[in-house]
């Protein structure tokens, strides 16, 4: 399709009541988050790339970038490996069957 890009975004650690942060998850996990919470994000701050791919014209000229605070980063060598890919999929797949089912 002309005038589509695809790219990935890393939003990092974010701030959030998705995973646990402010839920009821017990005390020990509670801790956890409390001690995380100064390394991590606010929901804003972790949608900063995305909302760059989508509206710079810096990042209009990116296709197929994984992007980390604005900038293209390589991605770890497992999201590089093509029998990983295929049995992802392949899992992918099965669950979905299952869930339609």
């Amino acid at each position: 399709m002309e005038g589509t890009t695809a790219n990935c975004f890393e939003p990092g650690m974010v701030r959030t009541r998705f995973g646990g942060f402010g839920s009821d998850q017990g005390l020990l996990l509670n801790v956890v988050y409390a001690l995380a919470k100064p390394f991590s994000s606010t929901p804003e701050e972790g949608a900063d790339s995305l909302r760059w791919l989508a509206t710079s014209p810096e990042a209009a000229s990116l296709q197929g970038e994984y992007v980390s605070k604005r900038r293209p980063v390589k991605p770890r060598k497992q999201a590089l490996d093509s029998k990983l890919a295929a049995g992802l999929w392949e899992v992918s797949e099965k669950l979905c069957s299952h869930a339609t089912a």
